[in-house]
């Protein structure tokens, strides 16, 4: 039977089907030879060709030579190549050595300089650009799962691999012994869109002797079993480097004849087998292990008296005055868009009393960008490091591709991936926390949340109940959205199982409220994600709710309920917070595009509901730029930027004119209290472009709290941060 699956090399993505089988207990998955390309045994995508062999990157405008026949094909083998907007892309290349069967082989295409690149950066501690440090990550793990992969196959629609006890390939590495690793991931769970999720085996290390052909033996079915992963729905299988036992890159590197084999069959394979180094074992996630904090009552308690306006003050004279590179790519504070690769955090704001705020926000530490944080604790007057020891306060070393997010206790949540490896193994979602002590905030809780996505997450939240039930949420780059919770302060999150027992492990629940109750363990096997409408999530009665692509969605506290349609709001950035147990507020504005055009909505619209029912309502028409909701108190504020342009003085060609008028920018608010939207509030004009608002979904019941950046063309300019206090009579 032919199953369709999709192959991924180095350099490009293909698409396949299994072969039939190679002989008694024996299925091939794939020889790469010339008639698999052509009889469609390996569909092309319509965007693909077999070629001459190209041995560099091409360059702008290159196409390559087609060849439609074998005979046609050199000594060197031939190529599928791409076609690309630019330029061709080649992919990956056939040739006529080192062939365990048929007549070509696989090779690796890296350049010198490349195979040079992994080289040092294996004889690094961390390799990569950036360091994996907390104790939960690999980080040379990490790398080889982003940085080599050889090659990869996996079916959209799942495959049967339960017949077979074992995978088998020849390696042939010239020159230097190398290491290579292989991985199989099942799709035993919910799908987002139309990809599968699932469990994935532990690698399998195999060292490849120098100058010889030799046969890597995985031991599937014990891989699986320990992993409690479904072979009859096997999704993908990858095939990396994983190491340079002499320090030094081979000159060639060749795969071929890769396949699947029953218990029995190939009792004497052509080649020497290699057997995996160290005994089988499952995927396990270390269990971050540090003690709870110990906080002082006395140090938590809120000051809510009433206060009096403050601000604009700049949060960031004291702290990296440019927007810095990296995180949440263009060169703001508060990112972009909320998409992939263009993160906002907009939400990663703490108000947690009159005197003790934080604000996280890209910037400039002392050597390079990331996330920064910046806290005050009288009032927003002046601001410092969060944990009072000077300086600025870098986050995290893989803040490239994570959101921040707050609640209202006055901690900060990390939500996101440290490696987005986006096409390869999957990629982990990993949640950070920065705790609140009442004088400062300080590094806490890590830990491994999910590890079977496919691209890095865009909006990313999480907060934490009163019954102190911890909630993470996210979006997968490629779509769909997940949720999962925790029930003892963030150490294991929900489904996982014990690492420790042995196969079929029961589903671990924690419930360290009692006082005799076990330790969380040490490592821990992650199950998928449940899916869910979108990332937006708010508590709602006694759990939570989530919102996103026009739905909204209830968990009960044990299930998440079916899906319920949203009155339409058009398009725009979406902010959700709630006041109470079942009020919900939902508002949209403008921003930027993912090229920096400013993008404006033609009128400011929210949703209100109350216990399911929504009512719509319009607050402001006009050019809408950025908007966000916070609660204070009984109190809902909706801030929003409205663009004025406003008539020049004098005719010129000053800079920031258009067709002889200077563009302005109004912060404004409307207060909704006892059911009646107020009237429109001023709270500051500018004459520099505004990038995003920023506030906490829960301001205190004294004031509501608004924070601002500006779009500025380059990261190494000066760009300030505003914070504006407006309370709550």
């Amino acid at each position: 039977m032919v199953r369709t699956i999709r192959v991924v090399v180095v350099a490009g993505i293909i698409a396949a089907c299994s072969l039939a089988s190679a002989g008694e207990g024996v299925r091939v998955l794939v020889g790469f030879e010339w008639d698999e390309f052509q009889d469609g045994t390996i569909q092309m995508e319509g965007r693909e060709y077999l070629g001459e062999p190209h041995t560099e990157r091409p360059a702008p405008g290159w196409r390559g030579e087609e060849i439609e026949e074998l005979d046609d094909v050199g000594p060197d083998g031939f190529m599928v190549i791409s076609r690309r907007s630019s330029r061709d892309w080649p992919q990956s290349w056939m040739v006529r050595r080192h062939a365990s069967q048929g007549q070509f082989a696989w090779k690796c295409r890296w350049t010198e300089r490349r195979w040079n690149y992994i080289a040092a950066q294996l004889k690094r501690e961390h390799p990569g650009p950036w360091p994996a440090r907390e104790p939960a990550y690999d980080a040379h793990d990490h790398f080889f799962q982003r940085e080599t992969q050889l090659w990869r196959q996996d079916w959209s629609g799942l495959t049967d691999w339960s017949d077979f006890e074992r995978l088998r390939f020849e390696v042939t590495a010239v020159g230097q012994p190398v290491k290579v690793g292989v991985r199989v991931r099942d799709g035993s769970g919910p799908r987002v869109r139309n990809r599968p999720t699932g469990i994935r085996t532990e690698v399998a290390v195999f060292e490849i002797p120098a100058d010889r052909t030799v046969t890597c033996d995985v031991p599937l079915a014990e891989l699986a079993r320990l992993a409690e992963l479904d072979l009859t729905r096997v999704h993908r299988y990858n095939i990396r480097l994983n190491g340079l036992p002499s320090g030094e890159p081979p000159t060639g590197l060749y795969l071929d004849n890769i396949r699947l084999v029953a218990e029995g069959a190939e009792p004497e394979p052509e080649y020497p087998l290699i057997e995996m180094d160290g005994e089988p074992r499952p995927f396990a996630r270390p269990v971050d292990q540090t003690p709870p904090l110990e906080r002082d009552p006395a140090k938590l308690e809120r000051n809510e008296e009433p206060v009096e306006p403050l601000g604009p003050v700049v949060i960031n004279r004291g702290a990296p005055l440019a927007a810095g590179a990296g995180h949440m790519p263009g060169p703001t504070h508060f990112g972009w868009s909320g998409t992939t690769y263009f993160q906002n955090a907009r939400r990663a704001v703490v108000a947690y009393d009159n005197d003790r705020l934080l604000v996280v926000m890209a910037g400039r530490g002392e050597a390079n960008g990331g996330l920064i944080a910046v806290a005050s604790f009288d009032g927003g007057e002046t601001w410092e490091a969060p944990d009072r020891e000077g300086g600025d306060y870098i986050i995290l070393p893989w803040h490239m591709r994570a959101g921040y997010f707050a609640d209202r206790y006055g901690n900060a949540f990390g939500v996101g991936t440290p490696n987005c490896d986006s096409y390869n193994e999957g990629q982990d979602i990993a949640l950070h926390r920065l705790a609140f002590l009442g004088d400062r905030w300080v590094r806490d809780r890590f830990a491994i949340v999910h590890q079977d996505g496919y691209k890095c997450p865009a909006q990313c939240r999480a907060i934490q109940l009163e019954n102190g039930r911890l909630w993470a949420s996210w979006t997968d780059g490629f779509g769909g959205s997940h949720a999962r919770h925790s029930d003892d302060d963030g150490y294991t999150w929900v489904p996982c199982k014990d690492a420790a027992e042995e196969p079929e492990r029961p589903f671990y629940t924690p419930d360290l409220d009692e006082p005799d109750a076990p330790a969380p363990p040490k490592q821990v096997l992650l199950w998928p994600s449940p899916v869910v409408v979108g990332p937006m999530i708010v508590p709602y009665k006694d759990s939570v709710a989530v919102f996103g692509g026009g739905q909204w969605q209830v968990h009960d506290g044990e299930k998440w309920l079916e899906p319920e349609r949203l009155p339409d709001l058009g398009r725009g950035l979406l902010t959700v917070t709630a006041l109470g147990n079942e009020r919900v507020f939902i508002a949209r504005g403008g921003g930027y595009s993912n090229r920096g055009d400013e993008v404006l909505a033609d009128d400011l619209v929210v949703l209100h509901g109350e216990k399911g029912e929504w009512t719509k309502d319009t607050l402001a028409e006009g050019r809408i730029g950025s908007a966000i909701v916070t609660a204070s108190g009984d109190a809902m504020y909706c801030f929003y930027v409205k663009r004025v342009d406003e008539p020049n003085d004098e005719e010129g060609e000053e800079e920031g004119e258009e067709n002889g008028r200077n563009p302005e920018y109004e912060v404004r608010y409307r207060r909704w209290k006892d059911g009646t939207w107020e009237e429109s509030v001023k709270v500051a004009t500018e004459r520099q472009r505004i990038n995003h608002l920023a506030a906490p979904q829960y301001s205190p019941a004294s004031y509501a709290a608004i924070f601002w950046d500006y779009h500025v063309e380059n990261r190494t300019d000066p760009s300030e941060v505003k914070f504006v206090r407006v309370p709550n009579q």
